[in-house]
């Protein structure tokens, strides 16, 4: 019964005959996002058979999405979101010839970061715990994870994007790392008016993730 003390008071339509307990509140908030990135690039001819380029890209920024109800028993906030991303491009040519040059290029992504860091990891909800805010046994307290039951309540239109009507959204705990390897070799050829292409692949993706249900 303390969880439903979460829900926000109606007001569409109160007092009306439009009225409805099924869909009786509506409200606005606002999700904040930020994206830095920067680039390096960097070429240099050692020889007129030789040149060699790389470029190094850093992305990161985060999210946190709207809290609709404006309280630790919100259904649409999973907490903020985000992490840096890595990218890494080498590129070698060297010509044997007038009509013969290799390329090998190699390229490595890696990215790491939360898709939900949960709500309970906000500043404003700090020391707070399913035991204090609802009366919950208080082994959910030495989870590492606190959260609040999520509650669906069938007719009820949930708040935003949600689907459950109150309580955190339980796939709010997510980690996620990503690593790629790329790397190609392309011979070139030009011989009597005909031009070959011999290419050569090999890459290797590696991901990693962690969540709690």
């Amino acid at each position: 019964m303390k969880l439903m003390s979460y829900f926000p008071l109606p007001n569409l339509a109160v007092g009306t005959s439009a009225y409805t307990p099924y869909t009786n509140w509506q409200g606005s908030a606002a999700a904040h996002s930020t994206k830095n990135q920067f680039d390096i690039k960097i070429d240099h001819r050692f020889s007129d058979r030789d040149l060699l380029s790389g470029r190094f890209s850093r992305d990161w920024g985060g999210s946190a999405p709207l809290n609709c109800f404006g309280n630790v028993a919100d259904p649409c906030d999973y907490g903020q979101t985000g992490g840096p991303t890595h990218s890494v491009a080498i590129n070698h040519t060297h010509t044997f010839s007038p009509t013969l040059m290799l390329n090998v290029t190699y390229g490595l992504l890696r990215a790491f970061g939360p898709g939900g860091e949960g709500i309970f990891n906000e500043a404003k909800y700090k020391g707070m715990s399913p035991s204090a805010t609802l009366g919950l046994p208080t082994y959910l307290d030495t989870s590492g994870f606190p959260q609040l039951p999520f509650v669906s309540i069938g007719n009820y239109t949930p708040a935003g994007g949600s689907s459950d009507n109150i309580g955190t959204q339980p796939w709010s705990y997510l980690r996620e790392g990503q690593q790629v390897h790329h790397l190609v070799g392309t011979l070139s050829g030009t011989r009597a008016h005909m031009t070959s292409n011999s290419a050569r692949k090999a890459g290797c993706i590696k991901s990693t993730m962690s969540s709690r249900y």
